[in-house]
């Protein structure tokens, strides 16, 4: 993270922002290596489904997937 800092900084202050693609194989020390780089929000998510009404989960996609 000091690294991606560092780079991040020759184009202006870095997005103090975690992202994680996919949860599996973090380690349980994440949340405090974060903290400790002054990362304090996150977004991750894999195999999200749409949720609507009563929480019921469609299998319809909502927006067509990325082909990048």
């Amino acid at each position: 993270m000091q690294i991606g800092h560092q780079d991040a900084k020759r184009y202006g202050e870095p997005a103090k922002i975690g992202y994680f693609p996919d949860t599996f194989g973090l380690v349980g020390q994440t949340p405090q290596l974060m903290l400790q780089s002054g990362i304090t929000n996150v977004f991750f998510g894999r195999g999200v489904k749409p949720t609507g009404f009563n929480n019921t989960v469609s299998e319809e996609i909502m927006s067509p997937p990325s082909l990048n």
